[in-house]
C-alpha cells in the first residue's frame, strides 16, 4: 500500500511488496511472485549482465567477477584482475587445481577435483561422491576421518560423532558383572552349598550374551563396518553353540545316562528340567551348571551321573569353542577399538566393557573347569551302589544331614526314596558316609522286592549209599 493523497491508501502493484509514490515505484519485491528482484524501482525476473541477487536486491558484480548469478560474488565468468582469470565454481583463479581439466575457450575448469568421482554442477568444489579408499567431508575427499569424525558403513563418509552417539551411559554391563557376582558371592556366604563361580558363570551368561548385542547396535549405529562384521560373527557363533550344547547334551547324557534318566524324571526336578531346555538353549549353555552349583538353595536338585566324566569333557569342549570362536574375536577386536577410536563414546566403553567381560569368562571359565575334577563334578563324589554296572550317584544327594538333620532311619530312607539302586553294599556305603552303622533293610520294615530274573527251582535230590562197613577212625 501506498499513499495516494487525500488520505486515500492506495495498492501496489502485485509484483511489489512495498512501494513509495505510485503503484509501479516498488521499494521491495514479493520473493514468491514471477518478479522476485528489485533493479532500481522496478520487479525483474532475472539481474541482468554483471549483476547478481543478494536479498532480493539487483548489484554489480564485484571484481574479479565478469558476470555473476545468485550474488555479486558468485563469479560464473572471470575479468582477469590480478590474473584471475579461470571460473572454478564460483571463484576465479589463476589455474585449475589438481584433478580438473582447463578450458581456456569457456575460461573454465571443468570436471571435478583430484580424488572426486562426482562434484556439484554448480560449484565443482563441493564434492558428492569420492573414489573408493576416500572419505567425503565436507565436500572434500580425505583419506582418513580427523578426530571427533567416525566413517559410515561404507567408509564413504565422515560423520560427526555428535550426530551418531547416544547419551553416554557408563559401564552398564560391569554394573551388572558386579552386582551379579556380589549375588553370587552373597549366595555362597549364606547357602552352605551355593558354589560362587559356578553360580557366577550361570548369571554371566546373560550379561555377555546382551552386553554383545548392545555392541552390535552400537556399531551399526556408528556405521563402523569393520567393527560391526567381526562382533555380530562372534555373537552369531555364540548363539549357536548354546542349541548344539543341548543337542550333544542329550545326545550323550540325557538319552543314554539311566542314573540322569531317573534323576530327570523325579517331579521335584520338573522346573530345572526346563529352565535348562529353555535358558541352556537359548541364552547360554551354562545354565546346565545348575545341575551342581546349588544355586542360592533353591528347589534345584543336584543331579546324579552314571558317568561325570562325559559331563565335564563335553562342558570342556564346548568352553574351548567360546574361547575361539567368541572370545578370542571379541577380545582381540575390542582391543582394536580401544587403540582406533577416542574415549567419549559409548561405543568406545562398550570396547572397554566386552574386552574385560570376554577376558573374565575365558579365565573364570578354564578355572571352573579345572574345579569340576577336583571338587565340583570329582569322581570321589560318588559312590559305586552296584557291582558291574558301575552306577554312580552323588553323595550329596543322599545325604544332607546340616540341613535336615537326618537320622540314620531317615537317611536310609530317603536313599531308598531317591529311586537308587539299592541291592547291595549298604555297609561300604555306610563306611564311606562317616562310618555310620547299617542293618539289613528288613530290619527297617521294607517290603522284599520280588527280582523278576530268579528262577524258582526244586532243591537237587542226592542220593547217598552208606557203607555198611564204615573204616575205622585214626588212633589218636
Amino acid at each position: 500500500m501506498y499513499d495516494g493523497g487525500n488520505g486515500v491508501c492506495m495498492r501496489c502493484d502485485p509484483s511489489c511488496r512495498t512501494c513509495f509514490g505510485s503503484a509501479d515505484n516498488c521499494k521491495s519485491c514479493q520473493l514468491a511472485s514471477k518478479r522476485p528482484y528489485l533493479f532500481g524501482s522496478s520487479c525483474i525476473e532475472e539481474c541482468p549482465f554483471n549483476y547478481g541477487a543478494k536479498s532480493g536486491v539487483c548489484h554489480k558484480c564485484e571484481s574479479p567477477c565478469k558476470s555473476c548469478g545468485i550474488g555479486p560474488t558468485v563469479c560464473q565468468s572471470c575479468d582477469g584482475t590480478n590474473g584471475l582469470s579461470l571460473n572454478l565454481g564460483p571463484t576465479c583463479v589463476g589455474s585449475c587445481p589438481s584433478g580438473y581439466i582447463t578450458n581456456l575457450a569457456t575460461g573454465d575448469c571443468e570436471g571435478c577435483g583430484a580424488g572426486c568421482v562426482n562434484c556439484d554442477k554448480e560449484d565443482q568444489r563441493i564434492c558428492l561422491k569420492c573414489e573408493s579408499k576416500l572419505k567425503l567431508l565436507k565436500g572434500v575427499c580425505i583419506s582418513d576421518c580427523p578426530k571427533g569424525y567416525l566413517a559410515n558403513f561404507d567408509a564413504t563418509e565422515c560423520i560427526s560423532k555428535a550426530q551418531k552417539d547416544v547419551k553416554v551411559v557408563y559401564f552398564p554391563w560391569l554394573v551388572m558383572s558386579m552386582i551379579v557376582f556380589s549375588l553370587s558371592y552373597v549366595g555362597g556366604k549364606t547357602k552352605p552349598k551355593h558354589l560362587i563361580v559356578p553360580n557366577f558363570l550361570v548369571m554371566m551368561g546373560v550379561v555377555e550374551n546382551l552386553s554383545l548385542l548392545t555392541q552390535i547396535i552400537m556399531t551399526y549405529k556408528f556405521g563402523t563396518w569393520r567393527f560391526l562384521g567381526p562382533v555380530l560373527i562372534a555373537w552369531i557363533f555364540y548363539l549357536i553353540g548354546n542349541p548344539v550344547f543341548a543337542f550333544v547334551f542329550n545326545w550323550k547324557i540325557g538319552d543314554v545316562d539311566p542314573v540322569y534318566i531317573k534323576w530327570q524324571n523325579l517331579p521335584e526336578n520338573s522346573v530345572t528340567k526346563k529352565v535348562l531346555l529353555i535358558c541352556g538353549s537359548t541364552l547360554s549353555w551354562k545354565f546346565h551348571k545348575l545341575l551342581y552349583s546349588h544355586f542360592w538353595g533353591f528347589n534345584i536338585k543336584q543331579a546324579a551321573f552314571n558317568e561325570p566324566t562325559v559331563f565335564r569333557t563335553t562342558q570342556k569342549w564346548f568352553l574351548i569353542y567360546n574361547c575361539i570362536a567368541t572370545y578370542s574375536i571379541v577380545i582381540f577386536l575390542n582391543l582394536f577399538g580401544l587403540y582406533d577410536m577416542d574415549w567419549g563414546t559409548q561405543l568406545y566403553i562398550s570396547f572397554i566393557e566386552n574386552f574385560i567381560i570376554s577376558l573374565l569368562m575365558a579365565i573364570l571359565g578354564g578355572w571352573e573347569q579345572r574345579m569340576q575334577t577336583k571338587d565340583y563334578l570329582s569322581d570321589d563324589l560318588f559312590i559305586p551302589l552296584t557291582k558291574g554296572k558301575n552306577a554312580r550317584v552323588f553323595a550329596a544327594a543322599l545325604d544332607e544331614p546340616d540341613e535336615v538333620g537326618a537320622t540314620k532311619d531317615d537317611l536310609l530312607k530317603k536313599f531308598k526314596e531317591s529311586k537308587g539302586l539299592v541291592e547291595s553294599k549298604f555297609d561300604e556305603l555306610m563306611d564311606k558316609l562317616n562310618g555310620r552303622d547299617c542293618f539289613s533293610c528288613c530290619d527297617f520294615w521294607y517290603e522284599k522286592e520280588e527280582d523278576p530274573r530268579r528262577i524258582n527251582t526244586w532243591p537237587l535230590q542226592v542220593s547217598v549209599e552208606v557203607d555198611p562197613n564204615p573204616p575205622e577212625p585214626f588212633p589218636d
